[in-house]
């Protein structure tokens, strides 16, 4: 009889035990899902392309500027490859002059985000 509690005990711990290690497992998994929902394709790629195990916020931000921002700087006053905001490659550049200063601009053509320097 002891043999058979014995048994049952061991059992019925082994049942318990992956019952709680499933729970958060699955519920780890949502999140990730979630977390990973949230970001675009061109931050996904960048990210799973990084071949770093964790990153801090500091090279995150600067994982991503290297998608958005031409590198090495080539002495383009607005040297986005990419839209910071939307990641979109269809950026609009140009040239205004205004009261004898050179104004340049940038703008995305999907999210309307720009930019200006003289």
């Amino acid at each position: 009889m002891e043999i058979v509690l014995f048994v049952l005990g061991v059992v019925l711990g082994g049942v318990i035990s992956w019952w709680i290690s499933n729970t958060y497992y699955l519920k780890a998994n949502r999140e990730q899902k979630k977390l990973f929902d949230k970001l675009s394709g061109n931050v996904r790629s960048a990210i799973l392309e990084d071949s770093r195990t964790t990153l801090s916020v500091r090279e995150l931000n600067d994982l991503l500027q290297t998608k958005a921002i031409k590198q090495p700087w080539d002495g383009d006053p607005l040297p986005y490859k990419a839209c910071p905001k939307c990641g979109s490659k269809k950026l609009e550049r140009g040239e205004i002059i205004k009261n004898d200063d050179n104004y340049y601009v940038v703008q995305c053509s999907e999210c309307q985000w720009n930019d200006w320097t003289q």
